[in-house]
Order: structure tokens, then sequence, then C-alpha cells
């Protein structure tokens, strides 16, 4: 009995593993990203039309500030980026701001507090939408095969607050870049209510669906991929009538670690 319990705990067959992600204080990692965006119009029963595409190309540099036993705080900069956007306009190429993202977040991956700040002569800007929107690992020990719900609290069209429910399930265990990673599928959506200060109310949909590649021993996301769609309804003026426009903006994000 004695060496099944050995052998078992050295290959770690069905031994349910606690997710927690982990930070050094000074520690600094870097990730490739890429982001694709394209923006479609639909006006009743006509055809969907793009109108406009964006594509990014970046190196997002990760620091920890501080950490303690419930949280961390780290900040994220674009060290080096370019954006290209399509639209009636034609191509437009520019370099992405070094804009820093500084976060306080728990060890299960909730997000606390967030909040932007930039060089001089550079605007950091406000509450972005989807700002604050996590994606947490479980509070219990959990195998392939596990499933859980949960919500998360982030800025809405309107600036306001909305909640997101997502289910996440891990997947498998596997390997990605020499590192043994838990892999996990998290899908979300919700209602969108927005209410300008001016104009009717914007009703429409947020939803999308991310594979994620984290690494116990790191306590760290190795890789991800995946995509968010906002679909917006609203009404247009269609030769003298009013008619429903639906408008769907898709991004799709892949994130890999630099070693």
């Amino acid at each position: 009995m004695a060496t099944l319990m050995l052998l078992a705990a050295l290959i770690g067959l069905g031994a349910p593993k606690t997710l927690r992600y982990s930070h050094v204080v000074g520690a600094v990692t870097r990730y490739s990203v890429t982001e694709d965006s394209s923006s479609t119009q639909q006006a009743g029963t006509s055809p969907a039309v793009t109108v406009s595409t964006q594509a990014s190309r970046m190196t997002l540099e990760r620091r920890a500030l501080s950490t303690s036993a419930k949280s961390s705080t780290l900040e994220e900069t674009v060290v080096e980026g370019t954006r290209e956007s399509k639209g009636q306009g034609g191509p437009v190429t520019s370099v992405i701001q070094p804009v820093t993202r500084v976060m306080t977040l728990t060890h299960t991956g909730k997000v606390l507090k967030l909040e932007r700040k930039a060089p001089p002569g550079i605007a950091a800007g406000g509450r972005q939408f989807l700002d604050n929107l996590s994606f947490e690992l479980p509070a219990a020990p959990v195998e392939p095969g596990a499933a859980w719900t949960l919500s998360s609290q982030c800025v809405g069209l309107d600036d306001k607050l909305m909640l997101v429910k997502y289910t996440s399930k891990y997947l498998a265990n596997t390997k990605v870049g020499g590192l043994a990673c838990a892999k996990i599928n998290v899908k979300f959506s919700a209602p969108i209510v927005a209410k300008p200060k001016t104009g009717p109310a914007v009703k429409g949909t947020v939803s999308g669906e991310f594979t994620y590649f984290f690494s116990p021993a790191k306590g760290m996301d190795v890789s991800t991929a995946g995509s968010v769609a906002l679909e917006i309804n609203s009404e247009a003026t269609v030769n003298g009538k009013q008619v429903p426009l639906k408008t769907v903006q898709t991004t799709k994000v892949v994130q890999t670690l630099k070693q």
C-alpha cells in the first residue's frame, strides 16, 4: 500500500490540484499579444457589412509590485506595439502608447482594483468597457473534468458596473513550452442595457470564450487564446424608414509567455 501511495504521489494519479496565482516582488514577465477585431453592421434584412478592422501586435511587460497572503498588486505596460486600423478612410498605422495598468488581484485571479497611468504628455484614459472582468481559479482543489460557475463585476458600456456570469472547465493536464499546465476553458455571456445621458437605451449582449494554460509550478498563465463578441441592437433610417440595426464587434486575442 505504501508503495502504491508513493507512486501515485510521484506521477500525480487522481490527485486534485490547488490552483493559485503567485508572484515574486520585482519579478518581470513578458507576453507576446495579438488582438484582431472587426466591426460589422446589418440594417434590416440587408447583408452584414464590415465597417472597420483593427490589428494590434504588442509586447506586454508585467511586474509584481507587492504581494500579501490575500492579494498581489501588479503593473502591466505595453513596452512596444503597433496598431493598424482600416475604415472608410483607408489603413492607418499607429504606435500603441505605453499606458500602464495597475491591478490588485486575489491569488485566485479576481481583480479587486484597476487603474491606469501614463508618462507625461500621454493620456492614461479612464475606465473602459469590461475593465475588471476576471475569471477566477476554483477555491477548492480540482482535477480534469471539474467545472465551476462564478460571476465577475466589471465596467459596462455606460461606465456603470455590470455582472458577467461565466463557467470554467478544467479540460486536461498538458505541457506548453516544456511547462506542465492545466488546460482551462471559460465561456461567458451577459445582457447589456446601457442608458446614455442622451438618446435611447442601448441593448445587446456580450459573450466570449477563452482557453488558457495555467502553470501550477509558476503560478501564472503561460498561454491564452479566445474571442469576445459585443452585439448592439438599435435602429437606423433607411430610405425614410426605421429598420433594425445590428452592430457586432468581434475581438480575437492571443497572449503567449515569452520565455
